[in-house]
């Protein structure tokens, strides 16, 4: 299984996660298997609200799930219809994301808790 979790930095499991999956500069992704870790850059991190569309590189990486601290309904929606589970977390860092995840502490993102994009919903905590 292979985990997606947006991230600030490219650091692997010390990489800081983003607050807002749209945003994030890199996506970090975890093969839970062969316990690889690599970032891919999001070119689509500058974007108006609502217009984020990271999932080509999200479906590219071969990632089965997102890990995320806050996201829009928006994306919320399209990796809903592509299959993609979304847990949210706390953490602030991969690793703890991970170990958060192996404990099956994480639940699941809604669209009632997603972003609506009516503003300062940019730092999910």
């Amino acid at each position: 299984m292979k985990i997606c979790i947006p991230t600030e930095d490219d650091r692997g499991l010390d990489a800081l996660l983003a607050d807002h999956f749209g945003r994030a500069p890199f996506f970090t992704i975890v093969d839970r298997e062969t316990k690889a870790v690599h970032a891919i850059e999001n070119r689509h991190a500058e974007h108006d609200h609502g217009h984020c569309n990271p999932l080509d590189a999200i479906m590219r990486s071969g990632a089965d799930l997102v890990i995320c601290r806050g996201l829009g309904r928006g994306a919320l929606a399209r990796l809903q219809q592509a299959g993609v589970p979304v847990l949210t977390t706390d953490h602030d860092r991969v690793g703890g994301a991970m170990t958060a995840f192996e404990t099956e502490v994480l639940s699941g993102a809604s669209l009632e808790d997603a972003c609506g994009g009516n503003g300062g919903c940019h730092d999910h905590h």
